[in-house]
């Protein structure tokens, strides 16, 4: 029937409407779902999973219907609050997601800058952590030079990224405080 169409894909998933009251966000439109692609082979004819996003849940928004029935004045205020819901739905998404998945994400910023799941885990492992060896992910005996080459390592990793990702300016002074407090003692 279309001899062109090679692959199909599947979304599973929950959908939720905005039932607030600010008129910005009237008709808009939150899909959280995770998706299956099938290949379409004509010899016999058969679909085939090829492609299994499973643990991989992923968060989109419809504007369209959003767009079309709201009258919007301010074009920078809708562009920051959708950016600010962007990075809400990313973290949604990112909570959703089997670690397994996480693995291949990559984080964009609004100014094109980029980060990965890696540089994330960092920061967060470093926020939770309350000690400098769980901090660097060091065993209690580890020496002051193995100390030294990994907070150097997450240091020259994350160098660019600390303000880009979220709480990173935070995670880098909590993790020079304790940094500097060891190698003071």
């Amino acid at each position: 029937m279309y001899p062109y169409v090679r692959y199909i894909r599947r979304d599973f998933g929950d959908i939720y409407d905005y039932q607030g009251n600010d008129e910005i966000f009237e008709n808009f439109t939150i899909f959280l779902e995770t998706s299956v692609e099938y290949s379409i082979d004509r010899s016999k004819p058969l679909c085939r999973r090829s492609f299994d996003a499973h643990g991989l849940v992923y968060a989109r928004l419809d504007l369209n219907t959003m767009i079309a029935s709201n009258e919007i004045n301010d074009e920078k205020l809708l562009i920051d609050k959708l950016w600010d819901m962007g990075i809400g739905l990313t973290d949604l998404a990112g909570k959703c997601t089997t670690s397994d998945a996480q693995q291949s994400t990559n984080f964009y910023t609004s100014n094109g800058s980029k980060y990965t799941v890696e540089d994330e885990v960092l920061v967060q492992n470093i926020l939770k952590s309350v000690n400098l060896f769980a901090m660097l992910s060091l065993p209690d005996y580890a020496t002051n030079d193995e100390i030294k080459c990994e907070f150097n390592r997450i240091d020259n990793q994350l160098k660019t990224k600390w303000n880009l990702i979220s709480k990173g300016v935070t995670a880098r002074d909590k993790l020079n405080t304790f940094y500097e407090q060891f190698m003071n003692e």
